[in-house]
């Protein structure tokens, strides 16, 4: 299907559509703006009412015919994005499982949070107002994936998921609660304070930190090249 670009703000931005909405689109004046709360930048058309005021026309409701009790969802959160495939009715409560992360989020990641007391990463969903808890996890993105599974049955397709590979990814293992990650390797531990797994080697009786990694693995693998050359290879 064509797309053609409609001008908005005297040409400053533009917003995308699909050529059988031209007839009822191009031939009106678009003005961006932002709706209260919101990142997302939308295009719409003033209307001067009989009373003098004016209203608001969203592109995006004028494309979809949209009811007033429905709200149109941007699938890939681009609020210029207007092309039909990207357009579809939803409540309040889909909208709201599709928007961008808050801009006080300090993860990175949707639904993940620090949990300072348990020295972990939380992993929450929201539905009708209340909290929903999927676990702790020794690192943000284990808590990331685990937002992701639990977003994609709550929420189904209007779920904003943080990696596009969650559907076909395991689940991850939440950890034990308390301060202390273990290891299933000998000489590796999870750093708490820097989110990190940390290699250490006893070496006659004194203690030798190898490094801090990213994955258990890394930090598996550096400890057994460290054994072999302070132990040799048994």
């Amino acid at each position: 299907m064509t797309t053609i670009a409609v001008p908005v703000t005297s040409g400053r931005f533009t917003a995308m559509i699909d050529q059988e909405d031209a007839d009822h689109v191009v031939h009106l004046h678009w003005t961006g703006y932002t709706s209260p709360g919101s990142r997302t930048y939308y295009a719409g058309h003033w209307k001067r009412l009989p009373n003098g005021k004016y209203l608001v026309i969203p592109m995006h409701r004028l494309i979809m015919d949209a009811p007033e009790n429905r709200l149109v969802d941007h699938r890939n959160g681009d609020g210029l994005d207007n092309r039909r495939s990207n357009l579809r009715l939803a409540t309040s409560g889909q909208n709201n499982t599709n928007t961008r992360n808050r801009s006080d989020n300090t993860s990175g990641y949707r639904g993940v949070t620090w949990d300072a007391t348990r020295q972990l990463w939380s992993a929450r969903l929201s539905e009708a107002g209340k909290t929903i808890n999927l676990g702790r996890y020794p690192t943000a993105e284990a808590a990331a994936r685990a937002y992701d599974i639990g977003a994609i049955k709550l929420y189904g397709d209007f779920a904003r998921l943080n990696f596009e590979d969650s559907e076909t990814t395991p689940a991850p293992v939440p950890a034990r609660s308390g301060r202390v990650v273990s290891s299933k390797y000998r000489g590796v531990s999870w750093d708490s304070h820097r989110s990190k797994w940390a290699a250490a080697i006893k070496f006659r009786d004194t203690r030798i930190h190898i490094g801090r990694f990213d994955s258990e693995e890394e930090a598996r693998d550096a400890y057994v090249r460290t054994a072999r050359q302070l132990l040799g290879k048994d």
